[in-house]
């Protein structure tokens, strides 16, 4: 981001750079920016953390408990449920679940 324009500061003093180009977007020509806010970033970093040290809990969880022949079969549902409070991190997250043999991966 050094490269980038400096655009503003904000009140809280985080600096704010940009880049402004013309470039196609939504199939027409027009202004494009790209903005980058550390107060933001340092945000989203600290919100990815928790979800990323939520995920190395839930998922070694789930694949112990899957299949472990107790209680009632896990059902896609159930998994799913599960992985949904990941929210913004699960797409990143490789893994599957085989119903019919009780295996999360």
């Amino acid at each position: 981001m050094t490269e980038k324009d400096h655009l503003y500061d904000t009140e809280k003093k985080h600096e704010v750079r940009g880049l402004k180009t013309r470039g196609e977007a939504f199939e027409r020509q027009m202004t494009l920016v790209v903005k980058y806010h550390e107060g933001t970033a340092a945000r989203q970093r600290k919100v990815l953390k928790h979800y990323r040290e939520k995920a190395l809990e839930l998922c070694p969880d789930l694949e112990k408990r899957v299949g472990n022949g107790r209680g009632r079969p896990f059902t896609p549902q159930g998994i799913q449920d599960r992985m949904d409070k990941l929210q913004d991190v699960e797409e990143a997250i490789d893994w599957s679940f085989d119903e019919e043999k009780q295996v999360f991966s």
